[in-house]
């Protein structure tokens, strides 16, 4: 099933930092949610819609113990279609200090080897722009996947990108704490929460399987303040990229368009931390390349016990931002192409709640 979920109110995702009253004053989340908060809202979903099912929630014969998450994009719902955006990938940069009324965009190519520079990588060539000023990458950037075949060719233009302030307006939310016995202001207890709304028809498209009894419409909550969002079954075209053309043999970039977690850090197990070379979910391949932003943390809170868990906080895990790019040159082409694009991949079971989906794009 592919749902649209448009959030009816403001929104807060909190990340990994502690937040409590009386010794933080300042809460900054972070957007787009995590995979977790979309597949935490459709379990509670579930249950809302059968109540009498909800002891049977993290028990054996849990009826949401099958729930995958495939796909998740911050997404338009037009009139005719529902556009999907990701995260720009990080090996698109910006030209800094441009004078012209367009920004212009690059995407960094494969360098030589320059003995001149002292680095502590273990990749011998680094990735480089060809831009004659100095370049960033943008993180307020979202790519239109209807414009995917422009990131293949290389023409990225302004038009291709949507800016993060056209589609979210923050609305920071200042409280403060007060006494449970004479309702006055508790000293040192003013807070402020950089609350979230996105703007009319945006939202998400949400894709997973396993869930089949859900209503095609209805209500969930998301969020850390369970602010309500209306979902509804998706019957109009929505762009996937396709599948990468199966040619010679190349190298191949994969783009995570949501986080991911490895057990080595920013390195899948199975792959050398020296040699980047290895297997990866049972494909020989070596890691010629990549472009990762700082670690993001990913954790949670388990509402009811059951089995194996507790009532309390998950555990913490740091994963690789959305938009990370990887450049690998697997030894079997075609049966990468078929096994790791279009599908989600990370360690940790973490899989079916949708982290670590991956697009493919020839090199």
């Amino acid at each position: 099933m592919k749902i649209f979920i448009e959030p009816f109110d403001t929104l807060f995702f909190k990340d990994g930092k502690p937040f409590s009253m009386g010794e933080d004053n300042w809460a900054d989340g972070h957007f787009p949610p995590m995979p977790s908060v979309f597949y935490g809202a459709l379990r509670s979903a579930y249950f809302s819609q059968n109540p009498n099912q909800l002891h049977l929630a993290n028990e054996e014969g849990d009826p949401t113990q099958d729930l995958v998450i495939s796909r998740i994009h911050v997404a338009r719902n037009d009139k005719r279609r529902v556009v999907g955006y990701i995260p720009c990938p990080m090996d698109v940069v910006k030209e800094k200090n441009n004078n012209s009324n367009q920004d212009q965009y690059h995407i960094l190519e494969v360098g030589n080897s320059d003995s001149s520079q002292i680095s502590s990588s273990p990749i011998p060539t680094q990735l480089r722009s060809s831009a004659p000023e100095r370049v960033e990458y943008d993180k307020s950037s979202w790519f239109n996947l209807g414009n995917w075949n422009k990131y293949a060719t290389g023409e990225i233009r302004e038009s291709s990108l949507k800016n993060t302030s056209k589609f979210l307006i923050h609305e920071p939310k200042i409280g403060i704490g007060r006494s449970r016995y004479t309702g006055s202001s508790e000293e040192g207890q003013l807070y402020r929460v950089g609350m979230k709304r996105m703007c009319k028809n945006y939202g998400f498209v949400v894709e997973f399987s396993g869930l089949d009894s859900l209503q095609s419409n209805g209500i969930l909550k998301l969020g850390a303040e369970g602010k309500g969002a209306s979902y509804h079954e998706i019957d109009k075209p929505f762009d996937i990229p396709n599948t990468p053309r199966k040619t010679e043999p190349k190298k191949v970039k994969m783009i995570f368009t949501t986080p991911a977690v490895f057990s080595q850090g920013w390195l899948p197990k199975g792959v050398d931390l020296k040699s980047l070379e290895g297997v990866w979910n049972g494909f020989k391949l070596k890691v010629t390349h990549v472009c990762v932003g700082a670690f993001v943390s990913i954790g949670g809170f388990n509402m009811k016990a059951g089995k194996g868990m507790k009532v309390g906080p998950k555990p913490m895990y740091r994963a690789i931002p959305a938009g990370s790019v990887f450049y690998v040159e697997p030894e079997d082409f075609d049966g990468f192409i078929e096994a790791f694009h279009d599908r989600c991949i990370s360690e940790f079971g973490l899989s079916r709640e949708g982290f670590g989906h991956i697009l493919l794009q020839v090199v």
